[in-house]
């Protein structure tokens, strides 16, 4: 029984690990659309949302991608 409670724990942490990736790269692809389409409100809404998104999961997306 262990076991499996072990495996669904993995499968979760897979779950969410996934589910996080997704969003990076919803973000990075809005963020990318929002400075090739000139839209200023849509790139200010997506940097507001990576703000967020950063400080929720400690990550840095912007970061990651200027280089």
């Amino acid at each position: 029984m262990t076991r499996t409670a072990l495996r669904l724990v993995t499968d979760a942490d897979l779950d969410a690990y996934e589910a996080e990736q997704a969003a990076r790269r919803e973000l990075t692809a809005r963020h990318a659309w929002a400075l090739h389409s000139g839209d200023e409100l849509e790139l200010r809404r997506v940097e507001a949302l990576i703000a967020g998104h950063d400080i929720a999961h400690g990550t840095q997306i912007l970061a990651s991608h200027a280089a």
